[in-house]
């Protein structure tokens, strides 16, 4: 956007200089503003903003040389760290104030994500793959705590809003290689250009690595591009990325299989395969002095495929039923080739110990939005509205093998063993769940600079969403029962719990939701080297695919429970779903108050923030208490509360930071 906001800079004249007919030039203190709309639109000095905004520059992530976003913002950004329970950097589960942005299924998500404007929390389960993200391609990145209203769903405890490089903003060419230990190779490219009417942007990045457990590769392949005209007044984008990745996390292990040896894993492998094709059209018009429009329009298709190998934790049960050949010594967990092992179900030499659980999903999304920007002498006034669709398929299927020496989980079709065993010939589907759902939003946003020390934020958000969902889901026959006469007695059609020959429980679910989210703000600044700002904000998060596919449903339970002895089957995530009931969504209720400053003499920029965020109605998985069978359940009240001080600078070509965040979570 090319208009400077209002007070965005400050004009000081110093006292006459001696000697007759000096000229006096006038001293400007400009600071970096921030971007802070979907679309292009508002643009904002730090001192202006009610919350304690945080940005980053490309050449900030560049200079940085981190690997993934994950990466960078657990360097560089306050309250942000990561989970990285699967020794992966493209996987790590991104924690900010107490929310969380994760690729894993069934986690609450509570951050929005946005890219060029567009939201990229994914239809299944409402993650965000963090590999689908390149890098090398951001040109700035901003985390806005709060629930923002110029952002969507999900935006609970915040949203981070990345924009991509252009042949305009970043012209020239970089190339950066980097190695490291076990295996890693990386290599970023990124070349731009213009003629001043026609830009051009691409970027490629290229990771591989062995990983430093074992059994845990990775591949990622990354290509984007943006083209960009310029006539007159306006400008039109189109970008694309593609991604072509290969994740492998094997996850947690036994504390005691940690200290034999601390690069094992429990099984292997756990890999998730991601195909993406992202195509966006924008173009911003700047009308009149005082009016610009930006409009957007986008289609986001992803394909994944996951593989999960596991020890059959069911294999006790199939020894004892005499599907597999019998333990000698029943007492003691072995590996399969006959060394004692930790938590590792099977006998030596005894086939098959092992399970594989397949997921494939097709995720498509498309969306619409527009905004109107209004830039007067002491306002700026944003009015948007967007439309966003998705449609998604899942299925899983499981399948039974064998373990090797290395931990890891193998099919051998032609080695039944005379077991009768029907998962070892085949797959057996768990899940088929088609779904998808759309959003239309109105939105707006104020900001009154109402004098020079004195600024106010007011702004709403409407949201009307659907979620539609139907599922099949297959009765909870343990893999061992499954035999040839088994599937052949059961029809594969839906029926109700007492119909014993029908295979399948089907049912279907159509939700729609309604929120109205305001906020307020207020930024004070009594001198220019102080500001103290105060902010509250109301966001909502409509329940996902996933868990609407596994939530409690009581009535059923009460049901259930009479016939059952309250024995409940529950799901484990992401290989198996249960049922459709109603959720509720998701309300939060954010409040900030904060101070910041700088001292100009020693070049220190400083923040002190406290926070609280109240959510309603909280969804979370709930165990059952039997292996890692549970359901998606509403909590009455959760709380995320806390602090967090900030303080950076800089000597010479050095530059510090230093952090620190208390968060409490009830």
């Amino acid at each position: 956007m090319a208009h400077a906001s209002a007070g965005q800079a400050q004009t000081t004249t110093p006292p006459p200089a001696k000697g007759e007919g000096a000229i006096v030039a006038p001293t400007v203190r400009v600071t970096a503003p921030r971007v802070v709309t979907p679309l292009p639109g508002i643009v904002l000095e730090r001192d202006q903003m009610s919350t304690n905004v945080q940005s980053a520059t490309g050449k900030e992530i560049e200079a940085s040389r981190s690997i993934s976003v994950t990466d960078f913002m657990n360097s560089n950004m306050q309250s942000v760290n990561v989970n990285d329970y699967r020794g992966n950097p493209y996987q790590q589960d991104l924690n900010y104030r107490g929310f969380t942005a994760s690729p894993s299924i069934g986690t609450p998500q509570g951050l929005s994500v946005y890219l060029d404007g567009v939201r990229i929390n994914e239809p299944f389960g409402e993650v965000v793959n963090w590999d689908l993200i390149p890098l090398a391609a951001i040109r700035r990145m901003e985390i806005m705590p709060g629930a923002n209203p110029l952002f969507g769903l999900n935006t609970l405890g915040g949203a981070l809003s990345i924009t991509t490089k252009s042949g305009f903003t970043d012209p020239g060419g970089e190339i950066k290689l980097q190695m490291g230990s076990f295996g890693r190779r990386q290599a970023q490219v990124g070349i731009g250009g213009n003629n001043g009417v026609v830009g051009g942007f691409v970027a490629f990045n290229g990771f591989d690595e062995e990983g430093w457990r074992k059994n845990s590769p990775s591949s990622v392949r990354q290509a984007f591009g943006k083209g960009t005209i310029r006539l007159g007044d306006g400008e039109v984008n189109l970008s694309v990325l593609a991604a072509d990745n290969s994740l492998v996390g094997n996850g947690v292990v036994p504390v005691e299989l940690y200290r034999q040896d601390r690069t094992a894993v429990f099984s292997s492998p756990d890999q998730v395969d991601n195909r993406l094709l992202h195509i966006t059209l924008s173009g911003m018009w700047n009308l009149t002095e005082r009016f610009s429009a930006s409009a957007m329009m986008y289609r986001r298709d992803l394909k994944q495929d996951s593989v999960g190998g596991d020890f059959w934790d069911e294999w006790p049960a199939a020894a004892s039923s005499a599907r597999v050949a019998p333990c000698t010594d029943r007492s003691r967990s072995t590996y399969a080739d006959g060394s004692g092992e930790v938590d590792a179900p099977g006998c030596p030499n005894t086939v098959p110990n092992g399970v594989f659980n397949f997921g494939r999903s097709n995720q498509l999304g498309k969306g619409v939005s527009s905004q109107l920007n209004v830039l007067g002498d002491t306002y700026q006034i944003v009015l948007g509205t967007s439309h966003d669709s998705n449609e998604l398929e899942f299925a899983q299927r499981q399948r039974l093998g064998w373990v090797g020496n290395d931990r890891n989980v193998y099919l051998d079709p032609g080695d039944v063993n005379g077991t009768g065993l029907a998962a070892l010939s085949r797959d057996i589907l768990r899940n088929n769940l088609v779904g998808g759902g759309e959003t239309t939003s109105l939105y707006t946003l104020g900001v009154w600079n109402i004098d020079p020390t004195l600024t106010i934020t007011a702004g709403a958000r409407y949201n009307h969403s659907r979620v539609r969902n139907s599922l099949i889901s297959d009765r909870p026959i343990p893999l061992y029962q499954f035999t040839d006469r088994v599937l052949n007695r059961l029809q594969p059609r839906c029926g109700a719990e007492n119909d014993v020959n029908s295979r399948f429980f089907c049912s279907s679910g159509d939700y729609g939701y309604l929120s109205f989210n305001p906020s307020l703000g207020v930024s004070l600044r009594p001198n220019p080297e102080l500001n103290f700002y105060g902010n509250w904000s109301r966001g909502t998060r409509v329940p996902s695919a996933i868990e609407l596919g596994c939530a409690r449903d009581r009535q059923a339970e009460d049901e259930f429970s009479n016939q059952n002895a309250g024995k409940l089957q529950g799901c484990s995530i992401p290989t198996a779903l249960a049922n459709d009931p109603f959720l509720p969504q998701v309300r939060a209720s954010n409040y900030e108050l904060g101070m910041r400053g700088q001292t100009a003499d020693l070049g220190l920029l400083w923040n002190a923030s406290a926070f609280r965020t109240d959510l309603s109605d909280d969804i979370l998985f709930v165990s059952l208490g039997k292996k890692n069978r549970g359901v998606f359940d509403t909590f009455g009240k959760t709380r995320r509360q806390g602090i967090e001080l900030g303080l950076s600078g800089s000597v010479g070509r050095h530059t510090f930071r230093v952090n620190y965040t208390r968060i409490e979570a009830t």
